[in-house]
């Protein structure tokens, strides 16, 4: 909430802070499959420019999500069914990232912010939610 009010924490040691938030991340996305949030703050926080922000984390999501796929392929958690999922997938998810790529270029940096931290407070809230009452989302 301070991220959405538009105040940051000073962090003098940024290379610890982010193997903490490295390390935060890979518990994430070993137990609920989402690495984002931690490394998403960090930045936020350390007040990186949009496309900067964009580029980085769209390189550490590469990295992360390459080696969660290899795990979970080597422990058997992908299965046929899962695969044809995805690819039914692909499709949207191409079509927003032109979408976002374009809206990008026109949203100014303090409403990327606001909205970014937003979308990880409502993911946060409805995956707490749906954990305490037993269910998935």
């Amino acid at each position: 909430f301070l991220l959405l009010s538009g105040k940051t924490l000073t962090i003098r040691k940024e290379g610890f802070a982010s193997i903490i938030a490295g390390f935060l991340s890979g518990v994430l996305v070993s137990t609920s499959g989402l690495s984002g949030p931690p490394v998403t703050l960090f930045l936020i926080n350390q007040q990186w420019q949009k496309l900067e922000f964009r580029n980085n984390l769209g390189l550490y999501f590469a990295i992360v999500d390459s080696i969660a796929v290899i795990s979970l392929l080597l422990t058997g958690f992908i299965d046929n069914q899962s695969l044809v999922l995805d690819l039914m997938l692909t499709p949207s998810v191409l079509a927003g990232y032109l979408l976002g790529n374009v809206l990008l270029k026109s949203i100014r940096q303090e409403v990327f912010v606001k909205m970014t931290v937003l979308v990880i407070i409502i993911g946060a809230t409805l995956t707490l939610f749906n954990t305490l009452n037993g269910s998935s989302i």
